[in-house]
């Protein structure tokens, strides 16, 4: 069962993921240096507590081995074809780079690399450390970190379904936990974040656990309550954007999920006009192939700026700029509507009839 208004928020959060990828060196720098831009990347949390949120929603009934299984491979099914697919193009889009267009490569590193990282793309290990210090450039097409995150989020599910289907909140809160004291002794101890992202990921998905757990109680705020809700988003990144504290990326890791799950939870209880516009069908579409739009946007962000301005020599100027932003935005929504219709769900399909699900 889908929750359009959730549909809604996650294109939202995928749009404004592209703006944060979008290169400095063609971007406005009104629009690049804008607090909310520059802090959008947070909304892959708001990802993954709508994942947790979401999974819960549609599997809160796991308690035996096939259930187990059947769940996790409904999971792969979702998330591999497109990972398969974007990977492959990022590799071969770098083969080929590297070698006949090097204007559009910013750090070639080489075959040897370059598989290593395809590597753990694949395997979905690219948000840990088991790559060691490979592991630090997020495999290949770096976005794809985050689903790494989330399937293994998906798995610890499953677990505390099979085995503390009665404690299941308890397990989760000790995981929870737990990630939150290994991030803190990590952040200690070693330099790079990138390897550990998967804590990220888990913490993220756990906290939209709890708010399937507080949407079945009685919570019933007023509707008007929506419309303070982007104002104290934006509030949010402007703290975090503007001032130094401490504790600043524990905060972030915590403090930032705990709210996008005070978001949603009012969302899914109120019906006003932020609701309203998140129903919107532009923007259920966008949600609908956000997915594709996550993955796909880095490769095209990556070519189309770099080929008009410095290929075919388009001046620069603040005007053309906004102009190839537009085109860009256009090229990804279109790309990632076909690869939602030819790869995710068509090899979705094959994939399911090859597992029997």
């Amino acid at each position: 069962m889908r929750i359009d208004k959730l549909d809604g928020l996650r294109g939202f959060c995928s749009i404004m993921v592209v703006f944060y990828h979008y290169p400095q060196s063609f971007l406005p720098d009104f629009i690049f240096g804008n607090f909310f831009i520059r802090e959008s990347f947070s909304f892959v949390d708001f990802f993954f507590v709508l994942s947790g949120f979401v999974i819960s929603y549609n599997y809160s009934t796991i308690s035996h081995s096939s259930d187990f299984w059947l769940y996790i491979k409904k999971r792969f099914i979702r998330l591999y074809p497109l990972l398969f697919f974007t990977t492959i193009v990022f590799l071969l889009f770098k083969l080929f780079s590297d070698n006949f267009l090097p204007e559009l490569v910013s750090n070639p590193k080489g075959i040897k690399l370059y598989l290593i990282d395809t590597c753990n793309t694949l395997l979905m290990l690219n948000s840990t450390p088991i790559f060691g210090e490979m592991s630090k450039y997020l495999g290949m097409n770096h976005p794809s970190w985050s689903v790494s995150a989330e399937f293994i989020s998906y798995v610890f599910f499953g677990l505390a379904g099979l085995f503390f289907f009665n404690k299941k909140k308890l397990y989760l809160l000790i995981i929870t936990c737990l990630c939150v004291a290994v991030y803190v002794i990590k952040d200690q101890f070693v330099s790079s974040n990138y390897t550990w992202f998967f804590l990220r990921g888990i913490i993220g998905f756990n906290i939209g656990c709890v708010v399937y757990w507080l949407k079945t109680k009685k919570f019933s705020p007023k509707n008007s309550i929506e419309l303070i809700l982007p104002f104290l988003i934006a509030f949010i990144f402007y703290l975090f954007h503007n001032y130094e504290f401490g504790f600043k990326g524990l905060l972030s890791l915590v403090f930032k999920p705990l709210f996008f799950g005070f978001v949603i939870l009012v969302l899914l209880n109120t019906n006003y006009h932020l609701s309203r516009f998140l129903e919107s069908k532009t923007l259920t579409f966008l949600g609908k192939i956000s997915y594709s739009i996550y993955l796909n946007h880095i490769l095209l962000l990556l070519t189309l700026p770099r080929i008009i301005f410095n290929f075919f020599g388009l001046p620069q100027t603040t005007f053309t700029e906004l102009l190839v932003l537009t085109l860009n935005m256009l090229f990804v929504v279109l790309y990632s509507t076909f690869t939602f219709t030819y790869v995710e769900s068509t090899f979705g399909r094959a994939l399911k009839k090859w597992l029997k699900v």
